[in-house]
């Protein structure tokens, strides 16, 4: 055992260490970018992957870094370096020692920041402004009046996004923009020609500065009243077509972070559900498999998962092929009735 290993414990330093200090050597755009509680997100030096990559202070007053498609969760300084070069613990302790100058700070306390609602003006106003021409896409997907109207969804025409706002008890919290479809095909079709100077990045969906993206959309709706079975998707604008068909549905509303399929403090919005059914996408592979499974796992008991059939991407697609005998046959698939009372 070496002197330092003697002075300063590996748990110690890998939790109190400057993280920001080996981040920065494989990700210069970060220099000096760190506010204190966390950074801009930014391509990861792993995956490529754009947007993905940041720094953040964790609830347990330790810095992590994240990427939300490679890493498998917030990776603290020796973390960290074993993730980046794939090294066993022992190694990256070893490239520490004699890659970096070992600076222990004593660790501080997080000030709770208040979290506050933003200003429910924004939602309706791209509600009332939205006309008749961007209603035909959400009727095409499903929708109809009485729910595009009940969840305030809207359309940004600066942003050319449909807007879906997270509204719970008459406060929003926050607003998610899915990309106008006819936009999201020219930028596919310029995708052909993007070279390594031009990218051509398809965002489909982003959210609003200020957005609380970690909560469940449709967390009123599913709470009004005891409900013999509720349905879990993924996807908020699938959450409106499915009450629009009669079927309570709720979902995630957590950006494009699916790092955490399910949070357990949740549960408590459940408590007049009966049966829940879980629908992931068919995303291929066995990502849609694991986070759906979780999803099971920590709902408990009354949980059960529910696979579209394989021609279909997700139950927005099951209900667009035929709007019109869309409620009876999600009856035949889910071999449940559709509410009455919300048709």
């Amino acid at each position: 055992m070496t002197v330092l290993q003697e002075r300063i414990p590996w748990a110690e330093i890998n939790a109190t260490a400057d993280l920001v200090s080996v981040v920065e050597k494989h990700v210069p755009v970060l220099l000096g970018k760190f506010n204190g509680r966390l950074s801009p997100e930014v391509p990861c030096p792993k995956c490529g992957g754009k947007t993905r990559f940041r720094l953040r202070l964790w609830k347990n007053g330790h810095l992590m870094a994240f990427c939300s498609h490679c890493a498998p969760r917030g990776l603290s300084a020796i973390d960290y370096i074993k993730w980046y070069y794939d090294f066993t613990p022992v190694m990256a302790a070893k490239w520490w020692m004699e890659n970096t100058t070992v600076r222990v700070a004593p660790r501080q306390a997080i000030e709770p920041v208040p979290i506050e609602p933003l200003n429910l003006a924004l939602a309706l106003r791209w509600h009332n402004d939205m006309d008749v021409r961007a209603r035909e896409y959400l009727y095409r997907r499903g929708m109809t009046d009485r729910w595009i109207d009940y969840f305030k969804v809207g359309y940004h025409t600066g942003y050319r996004r449909y807007s879906f706002p997270l509204i719970i008890d008459s406060l929003l919290w926050g607003i998610q923009y899915r990309l106008n479809p006819k936009i999201e095909c020219v930028l596919k079709f310029l995708r052909c020609f993007e070279t390594m100077e031009n990218k051509v990045n398809i965002m489909r969906y982003i959210s609003e500065t200020g957005s609380h993206n970690h909560n469940i959309y449709g967390t009123t709706e599913i709470q009004k009243k005891p409900w013999l079975y509720a349905v879990l998707i993924e996807g908020v604008p699938d959450v409106v077509a499915m009450w629009s068909q009669g079927f309570p549905a709720f979902s995630t509303f957590q950006g494009n972070n699916r790092a955490k399929p399910w949070d357990l403090a949740w549960n408590k919005y459940l408590k007049n559900i009966n049966t829940i059914y879980v629908i992931p996408d068919n995303d291929g592979g066995d990502k849609g498999e694991f986070f759906a499974s979780q999803k099971v796992q920590e709902i408990g008991g009354r949980a059960h998962l529910h696979w579209l059939p394989k021609e279909y991407k997700d139950i927005g697609e099951f209900i667009q092929k035929d709007v019109p005998t869309a409620s009876q046959r999600l009856t035949e698939m889910l071999m449940l009735p559709p509410m009455k009372e919300l048709l």
